[in-house]
């Protein structure tokens, strides 16, 4: 098994010991890893390179600012929870600790309030959800955001959701059903005129009935959205092979796009970057736990010998947990 190029410290103590001791293209005797004994070759060294101070200030400075600042926003986590421990209210405990109070009317579970317009709530996904995970009158426990940030909601009340009176409604019942009616009609004809253009292999055609010369767009990558390219329709280029028609809608607006795929360039990665050397690093030492999981099991299997994991876990008590 290959595990690619790593420095010296991002492996196990005694595999890097052992593997970095031999030259290029020896072979290591037998040595004791984590996941059990292995041999390594070390099929090539390349000298490590020491920067200068000046080089690193910047990413120093950096690291320290961020383990900083997150050291101290878990100090501030910690004391408001041990404030509402204490018997503190939320609002008195986020007081104390300068953080930010916020009282939302209401909203429902798509962040919207009763008027149909964006709640004034946090945008993170986990908000809403740890919301209504709340029971009314409760305060939930403090919970972090994937970005970092952390959250603590009360939940005043809810509002059971009910049949709105027709004439309520009349008005946008009925811009409904033509908004639904016109998109239908619409994804009719985007789909005929699809259907034509991989019939010709060309948008010509397709652009002439509705009135629009095509367009060639400029070279694409995945993360390229904008008001022409929704995230989906970027999904349906980037799945699809040269010469298919896709259709979908637009980035802005009720319009719809179709769209044939000319090619698809798979550029080189980054093998210089931190990326792609923590990607590496992390396939290798995946793949090599699973040659050592698969090679013992294999060795059991042959030498009829069978592990009872409850009377180890007995035996070895909170270390094996």
């Amino acid at each position: 098994m290959k595990l690619g190029t790593f420095s010296a410290t991002a492996l196990d103590p005694k595999l890097s010991a052992a593997v970095f001791a031999v030259p290029e293209g020896g072979v290591t005797a037998p040595v004791q890893g984590p996941f059990g004994w292995v041999i390594l070759r070390n099929a090539k060294t390349i000298p490590g390179e020491s920067k200068t101070f000046d080089q690193v200030r910047d990413s120093l400075k950096a690291d320290l600012v961020k383990a900083r600042a997150g050291a101290k926003l878990t100090d501030i986590a910690n004391e408001f929870e041990d404030a509402r421990g204490g018997g503190t209210p939320m609002a008195d405990a986020a007081t104390k600790q300068g953080l930010t109070l916020r009282h939302v009317a209401a909203a429902d579970r798509q962040g919207m309030t009763p008027e149909k317009t964006p709640a004034d709530i946090p945008k993170q996904p986990q908000f809403l959800e740890q919301v209504f995970q709340t029971e009314a009158g409760e305060e939930g426990d403090l919970f972090q955001s994937e970005d970092g940030q952390y959250f603590a909601v009360k939940m005043t009340g809810v509002t059971a959701p009910a049949v709105k009176p027709l004439d309520s409604v009349r008005e946008e019942v009925r811009e409904g059903f033509v908004s639904e009616a016109r998109n239908k009609l619409l994804q009719a004809k985007v789909q005929a005129l699809a259907a034509q253009a991989m019939k010709t292999g060309n948008l010509v055609d397709a652009g002439k009935a509705v009135g629009h010369a095509p367009v060639t767009a400029m070279a694409l990558k995945r993360g390229d959205m904008n008001d022409v390219f929704s995230p989906a329709l970027l999904g349906q280029l980037f799945a699809a092979p040269a010469g298919t028609v896709i259709t979908g809608a637009a980035g802005k607006g009720n319009g719809y796009v179709i769209a044939r795929v000319v090619r698809a360039n798979h550029p080189e990665p980054d093998v210089s970057s931190a990326d792609y050397a923590n990607f590496r690093r992390t396939a290798a030492q995946q793949l090599a736990e699973t040659a050592v999981e698969s090679l013992a099991a294999a060795a059991r299997k042959q030498a009829g010998v069978s592990v009872h994991q409850a009377t180890v876990q007995r035996i070895l008590g909170d270390a094996q947990q």
